[in-house]
């Protein structure tokens, strides 16, 4: 966008956010608003509900103005718009240049969306071999049992085997997965479901019952 006055895009904190903004008394001047800015953006602010911390925040001009007749040089109030605010403003002058403002600011939010995407850290890559997954299961079988060997109980005996695999192996283990992850075992063929029962208790060693035997 070429102009003038052009629409410089800055970044400050709106409220508990961080946001993209800009200066209210730009936008002003690029729309030739013919109202004088402080009454055309108080107008604003309080014809459609814009808030204070929320929609734009309010700082003192670095600039002395000179103010006749009012106790000498004075610093100005400035307003720094969230690029929503701006947008909406700009669309309720309809004019040409309310248009083109409004676009602006919309390309502005598609480079920036795009940037994020672009420099997003990319997420460490947990896809495992069967054989990596079986390794894993049958580690946290045997650490349940070494750490019960210790005097914990049943649930301080998973607890603390399922932090082990997720410290040194940056495996997350539960009930659901365990499940999901057994099956898919037995398909490939790394485990065997012949003896269900056994190979239950097994995997699942929070499930063992260290009562007497119920069943008939």
């Amino acid at each position: 966008m070429e102009h003038r006055n052009p629409l410089i895009i800055t970044e400050k904190a709106v409220g508990r956010r961080s946001e993209k903004t800009v200066n209210a008394r730009d936008l002003h001047a690029f729309l030739d608003v013919r109202r004088d800015f402080t009454t055309w953006i108080k107008n604003r602010i309080r014809q459609w509900g814009f808030a204070e911390g929320k929609d734009y925040v309010v700082f003192d001009s670095p600039v002395l103005v000179n103010q006749v007749g009012h106790g000498g040089d004075r610093r100005s109030k400035e307003y720094a718009l969230t690029l929503d605010m701006a947008k909406h403003l700009s669309m309720i002058e309809r004019t040409q240049k309310g248009h083109e403002a409004r676009e602006y600011f919309i390309e502005c939010e598609r480079r920036y969306r795009a940037l994020r995407e672009h420099t997003a850290p990319v997420p460490p890559d947990t896809t495992r071999t069967p054989e990596e997954l079986a390794s894993l299961l049958h580690l946290y079988a045997a650490s349940v049992k070494a750490h019960k060997a210790n005097g914990l109980n049943q649930f301080q005996a998973v607890l603390g085997a399922r932090r082990v695999l997720l410290k040194q192996y940056q495996f997350d283990i539960n009930h659901h997965l365990i499940l999901n992850d057994v099956e898919y075992l037995a398909r490939v063929g790394m485990v065997s479901n012949e003896r269900e029962k056994q190979d239950r208790r097994y995997w699942f060693p929070d499930e063992l019952d260290d009562g007497p035997d119920t069943t008939h």
